[in-house]
């Protein structure tokens, strides 16, 4: 009687452990689907000649392109549902300066959220 109660367990448990994993699958597949839209955070690419800050919170998303020029450099605005705005900026700086802006608003803007959550 006691070897058929410890070969029911050990059935138990495999049959446990199938449902987990299969409960894990489901809400995987059920999660948040980031091809809809895009993720909430910050992030910074750089190009040639320009520095783009994209942030996301809520569905909302905003971009700012700090752009190199002659005379310092512009930074465009855009959010979505609003005209881009574009800022002439007549202060020398150089790309890792541009790059450095970037890095400090991504991380005002994570902190912040960190915080918001």
């Amino acid at each position: 009687m006691h070897k058929k109660l410890i070969q029911m367990e050990k059935k138990m448990k495999k049959l446990m452990l199938i449902a987990a994993i299969g409960a894990a699958a489901i809400f995987t597949a059920c999660g948040d689907d980031s091809s809809s839209g895009p993720s909430d955070g910050c992030s910074v690419s750089v190009n040639d000649n320009s520095v783009v800050v994209t942030t996301s919170l809520g569905g909302y998303s905003s971009t700012t392109t700090y752009t190199l020029t002659e005379t310092g450099y512009t930074m465009k605005s855009e959010a979505d549902g609003a005209e881009p705005v574009v800022t002439e900026m007549p202060m020398q700086t150089t790309m890792d300066g541009l790059k450095a802006m970037g890095d400090q608003t991504c991380q005002a803007f994570n902190s912040a959220e960190t915080v918001a959550k």
